[in-house]
């Protein structure tokens, strides 16, 4: 299923992909040379790997992690507040797990999904963080703010 689509009861998806299979890695660009600027969005999450808000994923050196916050069709209606629920999400420790832009698209762009990837740059821990904006904190709904721990491994 594509971002476009609507993932039911999950408002969350949290997947980690290789970098080398998103367009390059360090190691395949030689050594010493710089990871891409930025990194393509795939074009679905597998929902085999969608952790609950406050898992906790493994994965290697060099590898991609997206989140994709959904904002559920039942609070697209009259009666919720305007705007995207979450802030950006954020890395705890951009020296483990640092933002990397994602390429530009010419596809189809929805105020109802936001996607940040983040790319585990060495072995360690970080929290990914999106807090609910301040009108959707007092909305009374079941949305909350997202947070994941993410361990980093070598290779």
């Amino acid at each position: 299923m594509g971002f476009a689509g609507r993932l039911p009861s999950i408002t969350v998806v949290l997947a980690a992909a290789l970098a080398g299979a998103l367009g390059g890695s360090r190691a395949e660009a030689g050594a010493g040379a710089a990871a891409p600027a930025c990194v393509h969005r795939p074009a679905s999450l597998p929902h085999g790997r969608a952790p609950a808000n406050g898992s906790t994923i493994r994965v290697p050196v060099g590898a991609v992690v997206y989140v994709a916050l959904i904002l559920p069709d039942k609070y697209t209606g009259n009666g919720y507040p305007l705007g995207f629920p979450w802030q950006t999400t954020r890395s705890s420790d951009a020296a483990v797990l640092a933002h990397v832009a994602l390429c530009p698209t010419q596809g189809f762009a929805s105020l109802e999904s936001v996607v940040s990837a983040f790319r585990a740059e060495r072995p360690g821990t970080a929290r990914l963080v999106a807090p609910l904006t301040m009108p959707w904190r007092s909305a009374r709904t079941r949305l909350h703010a997202y947070r994941a721990r993410v361990e980093v491994v070598p290779r």
